[in-house]
């Protein structure tokens, strides 16, 4: 298609409303489809709806839908040049050098000798359970639902609950605990054995989502490499559901394969590591197969690790035998490990090392004494087929939380800040001065990049809800266009409860015990899997978390703008509000300068981190995108140490993107979303895949109005034409309900002079425009919500984040006679 058609497809009404709430229809309902056929359905409907005018426009919407149908049944499905770097054509990108995977599948199944140790039921013998409950008097032998009529012990009372079955156990003989219970609310509940006063093994805590009918919860590989001998279990419940019951419980010892079989392919976490990988369990009983087409040029290579769920750990003369057979040879290797906890290790078989052509792999773990025990296992990943490839795509995604664009040396923004390794990035890039985040919160703006989907369509508002399994992501696609993805992420709740790992064959993230970590930590990660892989096709997401509270940075760091000798909590300063002292660190605290000095130095930190691998020969001529998931206000507005509302001091981000083909230097005031930024790397990678969004740096289509969604739908804003208005959608402790505030960008950049009712026409028009946007939401895919442990609940809180369940869709009502609505009325 050449540049003639492309004028042709584009937006002539700049401000439409499909513009702005978009025709892509993303997700895994869309593979194959058509993005010409979507970009001509844009630009028709746009050439006859407006934005600011949508009810004009209702009396046509039925033959315009009418004629977009008509257009979708007759495209066809290459990409349009709106979606696709200037000069790479759509599917320029050679299927020669892409990772292919083959999955594994098990051979044959091993003989089922598992066996139930003890199994025990309130109906059989209730005298076994001892009960401890807050209303232990009122605990009774009742049904829970209509479909059972089995006896219960039902435990009633908000706070800790006990259960407690006497019986001599032996941990070395048992490694699966399954448990029968019901529970309407969300519960947290632990497993324990107990010798006397003393705890011999106990359970991570088990979340489980509200379901009224009876169900068996099963713990497999419980209890892990506990050897001492208990004389009783525990079922501990430790969260705050005021009602629940259980009537059986059963102790096995079950073959670990069998255990987790049902999990094939699960994310399997290496808590030593923070690693999280997709793999399959196989035992010493049981074969696992594969089979591969390769060339002379091809490298085989995938990951294995033993589990931590194996009661007995495999001897240092167990390994992993490979045989390898063509129609004409075969080849057998042995893959052996020093300690079983060394976690994941790299299994490589070079090129020319094996036959080649129409290939059948077979795994097996094999001792040199001729014995394995039964118990031993291995997680395998899948097998990679790695071409040779002299110059292999490589695509690196860094998102730095809470990151101002005011923050960044490049920006000359009049912030005297040292970001060097940004600065060196924007100076063989494109430095984008407008960009805007979609939110004001960590999960839903990450997940709007990942997918390119905004909050409002996604409806994750919140830090707990997880991305569901339906959704595509920017992971995924690369991971179906043949790239290793890899993923360093240093918070808890955007890695172990986000979703976000979906397409990422290594996805790295702190572990049950860490918070966060810094971002040497997300830095050494990454590079410690990156050496293997420096010769494929990669797409690397990178995730930083040091310019987010409590603001520690190193001390050199924290010295470079604040001087040493200077005491922040000096009493003969004037004692602040409490507000004002947000933060653990800042109860005490006295001068104001302190933490926005604190901000700088971990801004600086970080970018002193990043310029390790932004640095790196194999990414100084790639794809390279910086952004920032949201900004942060310093005290401007009365808002200190936090992200709240949507000012720009918290949508306005650092935006920089680098690739062979972009001129180096270039700066752009373009009004841009960031949400965009996976549209753009895939074009600029030169994948031809749907994917919603636009190219950021082919879309010269001038302004469009830009649309933000606060965390818990507390708020929205629109920023167009220089104007900038926020509509409160809900009250909270700062603002009322219906509250507006407008501000005219150019003379007022800081937002401090409201003139909302100095231009009411214009703010009625751009409130209009903003309610009518709410009301178009579509619904992609649905999230799922995350039962939360307490102790997550906790980690969330002292990162300032308080979780609201009450954020539901808001609507005004048209007849809002409020003292914000009734001025608007007439408008």
């Amino acid at each position: 298609m050449g540049r003639g058609m492309e004028k042709i497809v584009r937006d002539p009404l700049k401000d439409s409303p499909a513009a702005q709430f978009g025709l892509m229809i993303s997700g895994k309902t869309m593979a194959g489809a058509p993005i010409l056929r979507q970009t001509l359905i844009r630009g028709l409907m746009e050439s006859v709806v407006s934005i600011f005018d949508w009810r004009s426009a209702s009396r046509c919407r039925l033959p315009l839908l009418c004629l977009m149908g008509a257009v979708a049944a007759c495209g066809d499905d290459r990409v349009s040049p709106e979606s696709s770097h200037e000069g790479t054509p759509p599917g320029a990108r050679s299927e020669t050098f892409a990772v292919r995977r083959v999955a594994w599948e098990t051979a044959e199944e091993p003989v089922d000798d598992s066996r139930t140790l003890f199994h025990w039921s309130v109906e059989n013998d209730p005298r076994m359970w001892q009960v401890e409950a807050p209303r232990s008097a009122r605990v009774l032998l009742d049904e829970p639902g209509e479909a059972s009529r089995t006896p219960w012990i039902r435990l009633a009372g908000e706070g800790p609950r006990r259960v407690r079955i006497e019986e001599a156990l032996d941990p070395a003989l048992m490694n699966h605990v399954s448990v029968r219970l019901a529970a309407p609310n969300p519960t947290v509940f632990q497993i324990a054995l107990t010798r006397g006063d003393k705890t011999v093994a106990e359970s991570s805590p088990i979340s489980l989502a509200p379901a009224k009918d009876p169900r068996w919860v099963s713990l497999p590989g419980f209890p892990e490499l506990s050897t001492s001998p208990a004389s009783s279990l525990e079922i501990r419940f430790v969260g705050s559901a005021p009602s629940v019951a259980i009537q059986q419980v059963k102790v096995s010892w079950v073959r670990p394969e069998r255990s987790l079989d049902g999990e094939a392919r699960r994310r399997l976490s290496r808590n030593e590591n923070r690693d999280v990988r997709h793999a399959i369990l196989f035992s010493a009983q049981r074969e696992l197969v594969a089979h591969a087409t390769t060339t002379a040029d091809d490298e085989l290579r995938f990951w294995a690790a033993f589990p931590e769920v194996v009661r007995h750990r495999p001897g240092p003369s167990t390994s992993l035998q490979i045989t390898i057979a063509s129609q004409t040879q075969q080849q057998t290797k042995e893959f052996s490990w020093d300690s079983p906890d060394q976690g994941w290790q790299l299994i490589r078989c070079p090129a020319g090392s094996f036959p080649t052509g129409n290939l059948e792999l077979r795994a097996t773990l094999f001792s040199s004494s001729g014995v394995v025990s039964p118990e031993e296992a291995l997680w395998v990943t899948d097998l990679f087929v790695v071409p040779t490839d002299p110059n292999p795509t490589r695509v690196l995604l860094v998102t730095s939380d809470t990151h101002r664009a005011d923050h960044v040396g490049a920006s000359a923004s009049g912030v005297q800040i040292e970001t060097p390794g940004l600065d060196g990035l924007a100076q063989r890039g494109v430095f984008f001065e407008n960009g805007f985040s979609t939110t004001n919160i960590t999960n839903p703006s990450h997940v709007a990049i990942m997918t390119g989907q905004h909050p409002r369509d996604t409806g994750i508002v919140n830090n707990t809800t997880a991305l569901s399994p339906d959704a595509q992501t920017l992971a995924e696609v690369f991971h179906e266009a043949g790239f290793l993805t890899i993923a360093s992420i240093a918070t808890q709740h955007l890695s172990s409860f986000s979703g976000l790992e979906q397409g990422f064959d290594v996805f790295l993230g702190p572990n049950r015990q860490d918070n966060y970590l810094s971002a040497e930590q997300v830095i050494d990660d990454f590079l410690a899997v990156w050496e293997p892989w420096r010769d494929v096709p990669v797409f690397v997401w990178l995730h930083v978390f040091d310019a987010h509270l409590p603001y520690r940075p190193p001390q050199e760091f924290a010295d470079q703008y604040y001087p040493a000798e200077r005491d922040p909590f000096d009493d003969s300063h004037s004692l602040l509000p409490r507000v004002q002292r947000r933060g653990v660190d800042f109860q005490a605290l006295t001068d104001l300068d302190y933490p926005p000095a604190m901000y700088k130095g971990e801004v600086s930190y970080l970018d002193a981190q990043l310029e390790r691998v932004l640095t790196l020969s194999e990414f100084l001529d790639s794809v390279v995108a910086v952004t920032a998931d949201h900004g942060e206000c310093l005290g401007q507005h009365e808002i200190y140490w936090s992200h709240d509302g949507l000012y720009p001091d918290t949508i306005h981000v650092p935006l920089i993107l680098s690739a062979p083909d972009l001129p180096g230097g270039k700066r752009l005031d373009r009004p841009v979303h960031n949400h965009d930024l996976g549209r753009t790397l895939l074009d600029l990678a030169a994948v031809a895949a749907p994917f919603p969004g636009r190219n950021l740096w082919r879309d010269d289509t001038g302004p469009r109005p830009r649309f933000a969604l606060s965390a818990h739908r507390m708020a929205a804003a629109v920023t167009h034409q220089d104007w900038h208005l926020m509509l409160q959608l809900r009250s909270d402790r700062r603002k009322t309900e219906h509250q507006v505030e407008l501000y005219h960008l150019v003379t007022d950049p800081e937002c401090r002079d409201n003139v909302w009712d100095r231009e009411l026409a214009r703010a009625a028009q751009m409130r209009t425009a903003l309610l009518r946007w709410l009301d178009q939401a579509e619904a992609v895919w649905q999230g799922q919500a995350v039962v939360l442990e307490e102790s997550d609940r906790q980690r969330l809180a002292e990162l300032g984040y308080v979780e609201d369940a009450s954020a539901s869709p808001v609507s005004f009502p048209d007849d809002c006679s409020c003292e914000w609505c009734e001025p608007f009325q007439g408008e």
